[in-house]
């Protein structure tokens, strides 16, 4: 068996599919919580697309 640098075993050098979407499910949290407390608090319904984008 080959021997491991660091404690991760996916590889962090590159983005690979699970980090872009949690990235993805990141920024449509983060775009909803501030369109709810800036603009209409209706937004909230956006925070339901997120958990539907983190399914593999």
């Amino acid at each position: 068996m080959a021997f491991r640098r660091g404690i991760y075993m996916v590889p962090t050098h590159r983005w690979y599919i699970g980090r872009t979407v949690w990235l993805i499910a990141g920024v449509v949290l983060l775009t909803s919580t501030a369109l709810e407390a800036l603009v209409d608090p209706r937004y909230i319904l956006c925070r339901g697309l997120a958990p539907v984008a983190q399914l593999q």
